[in-house]
This record gives C-alpha cells, structure tokens and sequence, in this order.
C-alpha cells in the first residue's frame, strides 16, 4: 500500500502550485436517492481528484489538505456494505479509503465535482456515491398492524426548547407527553413504536454536539428497523402574533412529501390556526433517517394563544389523534 500512496503523490506534483492552497473543508455523508452511501467532500477551491482500486478498496487521490477538525475515520451507519471510510494526510494531498465488505471495482462508484454555488452558499464538493444499491427495510401501505414507528420527542434533558412567554412553559414539557398520547393510540391499532427517549433526558448525552445528539435519534429508527420516523417539536418566533402549523420533510424517498402533507393537513383540523403549510428542508433527522420522515412544529410557544392551547390536555389528546389519524393515513 506504501507503493502505490508514493505513486499517488509523484503522479499529483505535476498539478502545481497553484493548486497548493486548496484545503478539505469539511466532510458529510448521507444517502443518495438510489439508496447508495454518499460521501461529499467540501472544499475552498475546486480541487483534482483520482479514483482507483487497490488492494481490495476504494482509494481516492484529493489535491487538497484536510482539516484538523475532520474525523479521520467513519463507520457508516447509513449503509451495510461500507465497513469504514479513512481520510489519510499524504505528502502532497488526502487519500480517502473506502473500504467495503467485497472486492468492488470502478463500476461500483460514482464521482463528480460540484462548483460553489453563491445563491445557495454551498462550497466547492467532490461527491462520492457507493454502490451496491443499499436495499432499504421499511415498508409503506399495507396499514398499520406489524408496522416499526419511531417517534422523536424534540429536545429533552439539557436542551429545554423554546419555551412560551406567558408561563415558562418548555418545549420539552410538551413533546414527551405528545409522543406518549401519539403511540398509545398507534400501539392499539397494531403498530410497534419506539420512542428516541422515554424521559427528560438528552439521547446521546449531555455533553454530545448537536450532530452527535441528532444522531443519535435517528439511530433509533435505523436500529429498530422503523419503517416510518417522526420528530414531534413546538415552534417560537420574536413577533408573537406569529401563529400555526407547519411540517417539515426532505424528499430522500418517493414518500417524504407525502407523509409531511398528510400530517399537516390532519393537524389543520385541531383548532382554527394558521397553515404555515409544508417545506422542502435539510434539517438533520430528516436528511439521515433512510426510512420516510417528517418533522411537525406543533403551534408557537410564543404565541399567547396557542401557549394556553398546549397547556392543555384535553387539546394534546387532539393533536396526538391527528397526528396518528396522519400517520395511519398514510400507511393505508
């Protein structure tokens, strides 16, 4: 391996040194929409890079120095087949190891550079797709009974939320006991749920980064098989006239749009508010959970009238059966 990481570094000094200021910016992983590991590697300048397969892995050449912050090593959670992902600092670059759990060939990959995009602030990316094909376990249609449902109740432990104005009430106080009422009723009609925490208590820890936390959630849903992912939140806003519902998805699966406008639209039915309606968002549990999710912002907290509104048992009761009657909806 010693051999060819010299090539490697012989072969990339004739790029120059203009290219000498480029560094590895951050790294992130996901799922593509074929279901594949998704590998994207952001970058301060557009970098050059060199695929090939050696000794049983996947070894990619980046013209680019790497960030002390990047975590040299990666399991993958969001596939089966990648055991490990390496980030190596070389002489002349990074080398990227991607190990899988088979001979894999060139066929098996797929690598393209983005350029930064100003409208969207998005840097430099080399984005690296892994095959095979990730076959996903959950499973839509077919009602409720047998069906693995995670529900998320937002923040907890040393993250209170937002809070309403008018009582001290915390978010946190509100979507644990949500998440009770919603699997009590989807437990009667059949369906197996799980619940990221069952207390006021962080998931990951106390002292986890917010990614670490988010994490952790997700890895409920993705080790309990879930074939559906819900995370239950209350919204704030500086104006307090602001007021209502919304839903939040990201389209990863043929169903997440689906599943959020469904929610959304039960939701509309507990009480006259305003539709804040549905949106295309890259929020973390919804971008890393491989099975359809969404994520509802059960009214603001700030807002003087539906604070009284949360505080109330009797109008929980309503949003856990609108949400349940969403969720079996969509599952039919």
């Amino acid at each position: 391996m010693k051999k060819w990481i010299a090539v490697f570094c012989m072969l990339f000094c004739c790029w120059g040194r203009a290219e000498a200021s480029g560094h590895i910016t951050g790294v992130s992983y996901g799922v593509n929409q074929a279901g594949q590991l998704r590998v994207v590697i952001e970058s301060n300048q557009p970098l050059p890079y060199e695929m090939k397969i050696l000794e049983g892995e996947a070894h990619v050449f980046v013209k680019g120095t790497l960030a002390a912050s990047i975590a040299p090593v990666y399991h993958p959670r969001e596939s089966t087949h990648v055991k490990t992902v390496r980030f190596q600092k070389t002489t002349n670059g990074t080398l990227i190891h991607i190990h899988t759990d088979e001979n894999p060939t060139l066929a098996d990959f797929k690598i393209f550079s983005l350029k930064a995009d100003t409208i969207t602030k998005r840097p430099n990316r080399i984005v690296i797709d892994v095959a095979p094909v990730f076959t996903r376990g959950y499973r839509v249609g077919g009602g409720l009974k047998g069906k693995r449902i995670t529900l998320d109740p937002g923040h907890g432990g040393t993250d209170p939320g937002t809070h309403g104005l008018e009582t001290g009430l915390k978010e946190k106080e509100v979507t644990l006991p949500l998440a009770f009422r919603v699997k009590k009723i989807l437990t009667q009609k059949g369906a197996t749920v799980y619940l990221t925490r069952l207390s006021d208590r962080d998931v990951y820890g106390p002292d986890a980064t917010d990614q670490q936390e988010l994490q952790a959630r997700v890895d409920v849903a993705e080790k309990s098989g879930s074939d559906l992912f819900l995370s239950i939140h209350c919204n704030a806003s500086t104006d307090r006239s602001v007021g209502g519902y919304s839903t939040y998805y990201t389209p990863k699966t043929p169903y997440d749009k689906r599943f959020a406008a469904i929610l959304q639209k039960e939701l509309m039915t507990t009480a006259n508010v305003p539709d804040r309606g549905i949106y295309d968002s890259g929020l973390y549990v919804n971008r890393k959970s491989t099975m359809p999710s969404a994520l509802v912002e059960c009214l603001f907290m700030t807002n003087a009238r539906e604070e009284q509104l949360l505080l109330s048992d009797s109008f929980l009761d309503k949003i856990a059966e609108a949400i349940a009657r969403g969720i079996e909806q969509f599952e039919k």
